[in-house]
């Protein structure tokens, strides 16, 4: 606190002190580096925001200025008892170009989401990790169908990606596939997605990789928010304890299943998540725990209802469907590295009643993970790390021949038709290093991955090569690729213990070109080939194909001045196969062409306009050719037709956006509309059946749809 200041020209006998402190408007986080401006005297204001100086008695003006805040000029009268607080509003930014090509690493397609772009992209309705479902060469899917979380990109299919919370694999990404992410988006600090081609330090994936890593900086002050919109409740804050630590707690409701169900739904989609976290650091090093739980629950009609005689609704059977996840981390972070170890439990069951089918596995697991690099010299530098997971898996698991096809996504255990009750132990571990030459406008990459895993003999050996060259100030090649090789997931490998290990050579080459230091192109190229690439059909056990092959390219155009405008545009062209001793089909995330814009402006301080367009070919999926009734049984049973031969109809959708933020003194109130467009047959969600499987059928979504949101934030 600043020290009493008293003045030379002023008589003590006639002066009065005025004490209070500096706040920054919206926020009431105190404002250290401000300063008192009064006549020709300039006093500086204390660390924590306060102040106190002695003035002469009578009316003054005194005027508050904050390094990045917009001056507050304040009359008053002294003598006075009472604190003064002063809120200043934060000044608007400076026009900053933001450019993010040419990023030395050794991974070839590298996408960012941010904190800010997140937040003024519509559609995405505050989840940052929404967005990565917009970016370029991921496939395009239809908002709100069993799908619509799926992340196929470049061709890969969903189960060929893994996802990274600080170094940790999570089970799934979004609540029911597309509603919401499930840890908090408000603790990320940086969410990148790595296509294809990506370096050495990670593996056991044949498609893309979503790390996510939290931010470990210390609030200055209580800081929190609560939101409304009208699927979900939450509320999240974070509360700094010292010079050093800080806690947090998060927490999100869904709350539709409060109003009942239907015929369709007898219990409505529930989901939560919860997490709390405690951080003990700096900027460069520290320390932290965390846990992180997240539920997902419905029970639903197997089958659609719709035109159903009310004999045919009594009759048709229920899935009662129910997934949650807890993880309890620590981190350790240094200047040139982390390590981390969690220990993740996972529940995931899907039942059709009456004893028809059951799919229960249950795994607790134990990964560790460390990370390090040292730049050992301006023109070399070496990357190590290792990651060991252990895990104990429970399956119980019940074939049901007339249902699966129904219940495939939520429950493919009941699908595959077989029964199974057992308990396995798997071990996976995976060692890597990757060092760094540069040499003139010339930077390569050399690396390799060597990986080992109970459920496989064989250890995995990837080599990865990747290589840069600045040809121009503002023109960068790069080329690269490399080894990727993938087991079957732990439930695929115990009801076909025989199925191999997915193995492929992935190839990026690239051009990044930026015009004028402003404006950004980014080209892309990709070849994947793969071995023994598996998936799961409608129906029966998981097919190994004998051949997969992903190829096109891309183009993304990006332009972004901080905090006031942004847009980027995107189009994306290829095809991925798979091959069987038949022939070639489609494979499931074939989408010939896909393209995106993204147009974000801040008009006003408190005022957001943003719009979002998505358009693509509809995706494969395999249809049925007709059912065979059981007698015995007494249910008509699916026959399915060639995998992946339909395809659903052109998709493309128009999200609008406009927000506008209110800012009192200790708090932000925001209130958006969201209006998402989808016009025509782009409105299909995917395929039904009638009760005998005799006819198909497409669901529908809505045309347009306003969806409402309020954030309160602190």
């Amino acid at each position: 606190m600043v020290s009493p200041v008293v003045l030379a020209w002023v008589a003590p006998a006639l002066a009065g002190t005025l004490s209070g402190r500096v706040l920054e408007k919206g926020t009431a986080a105190p404002i250290g580096d401000a300063e008192i401006q009064l006549d020709d005297a300039v006093l500086p204001v204390g660390a924590d925001g306060r102040f106190s100086v002695t003035l002469p008695d009578g009316d003054r003006e005194v005027v508050f200025v904050g390094p990045n805040h917009l001056p507050q000029t304040v009359q008053i009268t002294l003598p006075s008892d009472e604190p003064l607080r002063v809120f200043l509003q934060r000044a608007p930014t400076p026009a900053e170009i933001v450019v993010e090509s040419f990023r030395p690493t050794s991974d070839m397609t590298r996408h960012r989401v941010d904190a800010e772009t997140a937040a003024d992209t519509p559609g995405t309705y505050d989840d940052a990790v929404r967005l990565v479902q917009a970016l370029p060469g991921v496939a395009v899917q239809r908002e709100f169908s069993p799908t619509s979380g799926d992340l196929a990109v470049r061709g890969s299919r969903p189960g060929d990606n893994r996802f990274l919370l600080d170094g940790i694999d999570i089970p799934y990404l979004y609540h029911f596939n597309q509603y919401a992410s499930v840890f908090p988006a408000s603790w990320l600090d940086t969410l990148d997605l790595y296509s294809s081609g990506y370096g050495a330090r990670f593996g056991d994936a044949s498609g893309a990789v979503l790390d996510a890593r939290t931010d470990p900086r210390r609030p200055r002050d209580v800081t929190g928010s609560v939101s409304f919109n009208l699927v979900t409740i939450g509320a999240d804050v974070k509360v700094p304890v010292d010079d050093k630590t800080w806690v947090g707690v998060s927490g999100r409701r869904s709350f539709h299943d409060v109003a009942g169900g239907s015929d369709q739904y007898p219990l409505w989609p529930r989901f939560y998540d919860a997490a709390l976290r405690v951080e003990h650091g700096d900027a460069t090093s520290g320390h932290g725990m965390y846990a992180v739980a997240a539920g997902d629950r419905y029970d639903r009609a197997v089958g659609e209802l719709d035109g159903a005689t009310p004999l045919e609704i009594e009759a048709t059977p229920t899935l009662r469907y129910g997934r949650d996840w807890q993880l309890v981390g620590y981190r350790y972070r240094w200047r040139h590295g982390r390590a981390v170890a969690g220990v993740l439990h996972d529940h995931d069951r899907g039942t059709v009643d009456g004893g028809r089918g059951e799919h229960d596995v249950r795994t607790l697991s134990f990964p560790v993970r460390v990370d390090a690099h040292r730049q050992v010299s301006p023109v070399f530098g070496v990357s190590a790390g290792g990651s060991l997971r252990a895990e104990v898996a429970w399956f119980r698991l019940q074939g049901d021949p007339a249902n699966g096809a129904l219940v495939a996504q939520e429950a493919p255990g009941v699908a595959y038709g077989t029964d199974l009750e057992e308990t396995r132990l798997r071990t996976r571990a995976g060692a890597y290093t990757e060092l760094s030459f540069q040499g003139g406008p010339l930077r390569v990459m050399p690396g390799v991955r060597v990986g080992l895993d109970s459920v496989g003999v064989t250890p995995t050996v990837e080599p990865r090569l990747a290589a840069r060259i600045r040809v121009a100030e503002q023109t960068e090649l790069r080329f690269g690729g490399g080894r990727y090789q993938q087991r079957p997931s732990s439930l695929r490998a115990a009801v076909d213990p025989d199925l191999p290990t997915t193995d492929g050579w992935s190839l990026v080459a690239g051009l990044d070109q930026t015009v004028a230091n402003r404006l950004e192109f980014v080209l892309d190229g990709f070849l994947h080939t793969q071995r023994h690439p598996i998936t799961d059909p409608t129906e029966g056990l998981p097919t190994v194909w004998d051949r997969g092959l992903s190829v096109g390219g891309e183009l993304t155009v990006r332009y972004r001045i901080r905090e006031v405008f942004f847009a980027w545009a995107y189009v994306t062209v290829g095809r991925a196969w798979l091959w069987d001793e038949v022939g070639r089909v489609p494979s499931p995330s074939d989408q010939p062409a896909s393209g995106g814009l993204v147009v974000s402006w801040n008009v006003l301080p408190p005022l957001q306009l943003a719009l979002r367009y998505r358009a693509a070919s509809g995706l494969p999926y395999t249809p049925l050719s007709g059912s065979v009734y059981d007698a015995g049984g007494d249910a008509w049973l699916p026959q399915a037709g060639r995998p992946f031969s339909a395809r659903l109809p052109f998709y493309q959708k128009i999200d609008l956006r406009i927000a506008y933020t209110a800012t009192f003194r200790r708090w932000t109130l925001q209130a958006a509309l969201d209006v998402w467009i989808v016009p025509g047959r782009a409105r299909t969600l995917y395929p039904t059946w009638r009760y005998d499987f005799g006819e198909e059928g497409l669901v529908l979504g809505p045309t347009v749809l306003p969806l409402i949101g309020l954030r309160a934030g602190f």
